[in-house]
């Protein structure tokens, strides 16, 4: 019964959200639901205790509804219903990455598309021997990568993704997202994740080419001096206005935290002269 509520200027006018945990049967009857589910959340629902619950989002004249299940919910799930937003996509990967279902089912969707030379291109950031990238067998029946194998340059039989390293994996993951979030925004937590250092101003640099090229805004967090130093090695000198690469730092205040932005031209700076940022 709690509800959170959100209210904020934007570039559309004043916004309005709200989040709800709500009695599903309740807000079947209030609002207009025509649920749509797969057999898995319908065996999973069907064992339950108690009320069928949902989280209900609603900003100005749009809503989705989320069920709970156990308590909990994955909102990387389609939502039960909705009512169609012409918002830009927005995707999330955390410190620890994609899942193994989250890889999998985007690599369906790119595999022989042209957007799979992309993921090549990423790949060869960390391991320029990898010459293809496939799935294999069912990768909902396995906990770990071996699912997703790779064939590399010198080397006979395939190879399972996860004997490469977490590096692999990491980029594999971000390259996907941003094919995902194409027109839309990628966060990133923790971006340097897995990654060595030297290679992380071959990454920032395949980040910021894409983004142009995908129209995607990224945000990524990092605590890591390398991490920072390399984007500024990628930032233009000169570029005071209009920067398309920032720095924010968030310092804490005796008011509560406040966001030191940084311009291009500065990020530039840490790069050349070892500025401290963080």
């Amino acid at each position: 019964g709690t509800t959170i509520n959100l209210e904020g200027e934007s570039s559309e006018g004043r916004m309005n959200y709200s989040i709800q945990v709500e009695d599903e049967r309740l807000a079947q009857r209030q609002l207009d639901f025509s649920p749509n589910q797969d057999d898995d959340v319908e065996d999973q629902q069907s064992s339950e205790t108690g009320p069928p619950l949902q989280m209900q989002i609603r900003w100005n004249t749009h809503s989705v509804a989320f069920r709970l299940i156990d308590g909990c919910t994955d909102l990387r799930r389609v939502p039960l219903s909705s009512r169609q937003s012409d918002r830009p996509r927005s995707v999330l990967i955390s410190t620890s990455g994609l899942s193994q279902d989250d890889v999998a089912s985007q690599l369906s969707s790119v595999i022989l598309q042209p957007e799979e030379e992309f993921l090549y291109t990423a790949l060869h950031t960390i391991d320029s021997t990898i010459d293809r990238l496939a799935l294999v067998g069912d990768y909902r029946r396995s906990a770990d990568r071996s699912r997703v194998v790779l064939r590399c340059t010198g080397v006979k039989h395939r190879v399972p993704i996860g004997s490469m390293g977490d590096g692999i994996w990491r980029i594999l993951g971000v390259a996907l997202a941003m094919v995902t979030a194409k027109g839309g925004y990628l966060l990133i937590d923790e971006i340097d994740t897995g990654l060595h250092y030297t290679v992380m101003e071959r990454m920032w640099r395949l980040v910021a080419e894409t983004a142009r090229r995908l129209n995607v805004q990224v945000f990524a967090t990092t605590h890591s001096r390398d991490c920072v130093e390399s984007l500024g090695a990628i930032a233009r000198e000169d570029a005071y206005e209009n920067s398309e690469i920032m720095i924010h730092r968030i310092e804490r205040t005796e008011n509560g935290m406040r966001a030191v932005s940084m311009s291009e031209a500065v990020v530039h700076a840490v790069s050349e002269y070892g500025t401290e940022v963080r």
